[in-house]
């Protein structure tokens, strides 16, 4: 795992405005390009595609290099973005409700001095009361990061 990245999980894709999108557990995550430089932002739009409202984490949000041909590696830890041992409450008011086909926006900035390599950013699903819903994350596409990509 490599810190300043998010990583997404996901089941199926398609393509978004200007990237990729993938679809996991009912969100879909889209990336608005499918290369970036170290130092460049990553425009990340995720909608709610179930049909209930879904929870989504923002304190373990994190960038994941794919360690080898196709595995990809992060567990959830909201200290990640939220500090030292966060509480409960403090991970409910950062995460994101989404009501069915509500959609939201991130930026993440994709650290100077990362490694070149292949990413994607992940996201986990909680409940109201910002329990985690599953171990898995949410994922988005994988996309490259390399200095020479503007």
């Amino acid at each position: 795992m490599v810190p300043g990245f998010v990583a997404l999980g996901a089941c199926g894709s398609a393509t978004g405005p200007g990237g990729e999108c993938e679809v996991s557990g009912g969100l879909e995550i889209c990336v608005d390009r499918g290369e970036y430089a170290p130092g460049n932002t990553v425009r990340l739009t995720l909608t709610n595609r179930a049909g209930a409202v879904t929870y989504v984490d923002t304190c373990a949000t994190v960038f994941v290099e794919r360690t080898t041909r196709a595995v990809f590696g992060s567990t959830y830890n909201p200290e990640r973005r939220c500090g030292a041992d966060p509480a409960q409450s403090e991970i409910v008011a950062n995460m994101h409700t989404l009501e069915p086909g509500q959609a939201t926006t991130e930026s993440l900035r994709v650290t100077p001095g990362i490694p070149q390599g292949f990413y994607r950013i992940d996201y986990w699903i909680l409940d109201s009361a910002g329990d985690l819903q599953s171990e898995d994350p949410v994922s988005s596409s994988e996309f490259d990061v390399f200095p020479s990509a503007g």
